[in-house]
């Protein structure tokens, strides 16, 4: 693991305020209409949770592991649900919903347009999340 001035995190962070502040007022806003959308008692308040951390945490974020560690450590877990196979037998999974809050979260399509600019002006070459390679990233078709 490299170590990044928390100084010059900060600098970057600033850089990109204003794409952030867009990003979380989207974020929180689609979570909200997700939760109207959202009929399952257990993913509903899986959901609030969520809600109710982003809404009192608006450097939810751009805050260090610490802290989002404790985030996660109020909201929970991802709700399991109960799925029946073809052949009759029962397994337990993670709720569709986590499918959901990504979504709502936009994370797919600022993972090929912010996170890699953003990523490389701090000087990280993976991504932290899920350890995508962004060293060996090509554009082609204007497509990352």
């Amino acid at each position: 693991m490299i170590s990044i001035a928390i100084n010059y995190v900060l600098a970057i962070q600033q850089k990109y305020s204003k794409n952030i502040v867009r990003q979380y007022n989207s974020g929180l806003n689609k979570l909200k209409e997700l939760h109207g959308k959202t009929t399952d008692a257990k993913d509903r308040a899986y959901l609030n949770k969520i809600i109710k951390c982003f809404a009192k945490n608006k450097s939810i974020l751009t805050d260090l592991p610490s802290v989002l560690n404790s985030y996660k450590l109020e909201i929970g877990d991802v709700p399991k649900i109960n799925v029946q196979d073809k052949n009759g037998k029962w397994t337990t999974r993670t709720s569709p919903i986590k499918d959901d809050i990504v979504t709502a979260l936009n994370y797919n399509y600022l993972r090929g347009s912010f996170y890699p600019k953003y990523f490389r002006d701090i000087g990280i070459k993976a991504c932290i999340y899920c350890n995508s390679q962004f060293t060996i990233s090509i554009e082609t078709e204007k497509k990352f």
